[in-house]
């Protein structure tokens, strides 16, 4: 085929994808040899290769970042040929490296099958993988059939930033595929920040899964922004401190399908909200095997640790089971209480299917009882472990465990041994008491026999 022919093909492709603004969907026999990435924008396809005539990876995204759209597909691995740069300029001196979507400009990246890797092996500033500016928009994707959708973002590595994904306030990320894998932080969210309100993560497929941040939100760190999933897994991500899959400060999370599984953090293995943040499980999400605390530390809340002084919100049939702590000890939904009662229901019971299960408990409370929320009409909430749910006068309370029968027996025994321990102490001490005197009587006697014959 010839060049000026492809060229029209891939101007007509052009024209589609602008508008249906839908990734680029670019037919193999129509790749030319050697080619490393398509870039399609409004007026224009263009292929770029790994010489230095086409200027390569860097040439292309100077070519994105100056339109208002585009779609980029890659044809390669893209990992930084200068030291630990992606791209030339970033965001500036401050953000060398990082590949930027600039505000205002809207970029669907294409994986395609192949991964983006920053590859750090130890922190730096910055040194997230991909930052999306203030109002701007990533929708991140992967059309590759033949190796399902395994490309990834991956290799990040900041002391003070995501580790693959940072979203500026206003920005918004689109992720329908792809991988986001294998990116740390020395601060808060491995996987994906997302700053302030306004900020966006609308989820409609993929993966975010084996990243760690040394504080929160090993796969999602979120402050005020919000998350809405229809379908997508959060999977076996770490987090130092507080939710291991996601961590939520204000804002709001609604899943409705998928996975939150295998996440470990010391609060909330799987999630972990606190402020007045608004988290929703509906549908058939799966929220399974999360685990809270380590060897050296027991945890809280294998599954969710609630800290929030909203409600959780439940609907359909969500799966919120198989969650623990480190030691062993069921632990799905748990909430952090300071006092009693609650003001108003700690969950909002939207349709949940009759058959449906959802385990609770609660730390932080001397209180045995703790009002928990209006009387349900099918019994969705169940107590994990020794905790029960009782029905008082119309309410429902979580109540704490009395302790053990066998537990205070062995209480009243060593009450007991203590108490015999010091009968036998005093009594020996009082025998003794009583002997030396028996043996100073004798002596003071015999010394005034002793005396009297001496006198006569």
């Amino acid at each position: 085929m010839k060049p000026s022919i492809l060229r029209g093909a891939a101007m007509l492709l052009a024209a589609a994808l602008a508008a249906v603004s839908a990734p680029l969907s670019v037919h193999a026999d129509n790749i030319p040899p050697g080619a490393i990435c398509v870039l399609t924008t409004p007026s224009a396809t263009t292929f770029y290769y790994d010489t230095p005539e086409s200027g390569g990876l860097q040439a292309m995204w100077d070519d994105a970042v100056a339109a208002p759209t585009a779609v980029v597909k890659l044809f390669t691995d893209w990992k930084p040929k200068n030291g630990t740069k992606l791209v030339k300029g970033g965001k500036g001196a401050a953000f060398d490296g990082v590949i930027c979507i600039p505000r205002g400009h809207e970029i669907t990246l294409d994986l395609n099958g192949y991964s983006i890797d920053r590859a750090l092996s130890t922190a730096i500033d910055d040194g997230e993988v991909i930052y999306v500016d203030e109002g701007a928009i990533l929708n991140l994707t992967d059309t590759t059939a033949s190796s399902g959708g395994q490309g990834s973002v991956t290799g990040g590595n900041s002391t003070n930033s995501a580790g693959g994904i940072h979203v500026a306030k206003g920005g918004k990320l689109n992720l329908w595929g792809g991988c986001i894998s294998g990116n740390k932080t020395e601060a808060n969210g491995g996987g994906i920040v997302l700053e302030g309100e306004g900020t966006s993560l609308y989820m409609t497929g993929g993966r975010i899964e084996k990243n760690s941040a040394l504080c929160s939100g090993g796969g999602i760190a979120m402050a005020e922004a919000s998350v809405e999933a229809i379908s997508g897994s959060i999977t076996e991500n770490t987090a130092g401190e507080n939710g291991g899959g996601i961590f939520q400060q204000g804002g709001s999370v609604s899943f409705q399908a998928g996975s939150i599984s295998g996440n470990t953090a010391i609060a909330g293995g799987g999630i972990c909200t606190i402020a007045d943040a608004e988290l929703t499980l509906k549908g058939t999400v799966a929220l399974q095997n999360n685990i809270a605390g380590n060897a050296n530390e027991q945890g809280k809340g294998g599954g969710i640790y609630a800290q929030s002084s909203k409600p959780v919100h439940f609907s359909g049939s969500p799966n919120i089971s198989s969650n623990r702590q480190s030691d062993g000890t069921v632990s799905n939904l748990t909430f952090f209480v300071s006092d009693k009662p609650f003001v108003g229901p700690r969950v909002i019971d939207d349709g949940v299917a009759s058959m449906t299960k959802i385990g609770v408990n609660f730390v932080g409370s001397d209180d045995r009882e703790i009002g928990f929320a209006p009387e349900w009409t099918n019994p969705v909430f169940t107590g994990d472990g020794d905790f029960e749910l009782i029905i008082d006068g119309g309410v429902q309370y979580l109540k704490r465990p009395a302790v053990p029968e066998d537990y205070m027996l062995f209480v009243w025994i060593g009450i007991g041994a203590v108490v015999v321990i010091l009968i036998v102490l005093v009594t020996i001490i009082l025998v003794a008491v009583h002997k030396e005197k028996e043996r100073r009587k004798k002596r003071r006697k015999k010394r005034r026999a002793v005396r009297k014959p001496q006198a006569e």
